[in-house]
């Protein structure tokens, strides 16, 4: 995910359409986190934390899984907290088979706004099935 900067209150990766998420195990990073915040509250599905970048220009949040997975369907849930507009307007999901590259995107969403107060968008792309 890759805005100039962002909050949401989790993204979660799952492997398709309703299942359980996989974001379990695994290592979170991020390109910066705002004062008091770790990677990882973006992917606990927590409503009492939220994720939130604290830098500008090209900011990620990662997911290094501790094994391979299927990931068909990704879903944000936006923050709560009259911050919704913080959400990501545009993003990508990439992915590698090392934590070192290459990096291939497989979804880019483009004109996400007007989220509303803790909505959850969420995507299946034909390039995850």
């Amino acid at each position: 995910m890759s805005p100039s900067f962002f909050g949401l209150r989790c993204l979660s990766l799952q492997k398709w359409l309703g299942s359980f998420e996989q974001s379990a195990g695994g290592t979170a990073t991020a390109s910066s986190v705002y004062s008091g915040i770790t990677p990882d509250y973006g992917f606990e599905n927590n409503t009492t934390t939220l994720y939130h970048t604290n830098g500008s220009g090209h900011q990620w949040l990662a997911y290094q899984f501790p094994q391979a997975v299927t990931v068909g369907q990704i879903a944000i849930l936006a923050r709560a907290d009259n911050a919704q507009n913080q959400t990501p307007r545009q993003f990508s999901l990439r992915w590698s088979d090392s934590s070192g590259g290459p990096w291939r995107t497989v979804f880019y969403k483009p004109n996400e706004i007007n989220w509303g107060l803790g909505e959850q968008r969420t995507y299946t792309d034909p390039w995850f099935i």
